[in-house]
């Protein structure tokens, strides 16, 4: 099971029941620093990706911002 949370409020944003490594989800094409910075693997076998939920986005978007 893959849960996406918000890396900085640590807010559900979703989950998919599969694997990691599935190609609809793109995970596996990140460089492996994205990967080791976003993908989290949990004792109990669940992958967590960090992401920024809507909450957090900085509204506009601003390029260039290290949260990004």
């Amino acid at each position: 099971m893959v849960r996406y949370v918000c890396r900085h409020c640590r807010r559900s944003i979703g989950e998919f029941v599969g694997e990691w490594t599935d190609p609809q989800l793109g995970l596996v094409q990140l460089s492996s620093e994205d990967q080791a910075a976003m993908i989290e693997f949990g004792k109990d076998g669940t992958v967590w990706v960090k992401l920024l939920c809507d909450y957090c986005l900085p509204v506009p978007w601003i390029d260039d911002l290290w949260y990004n």
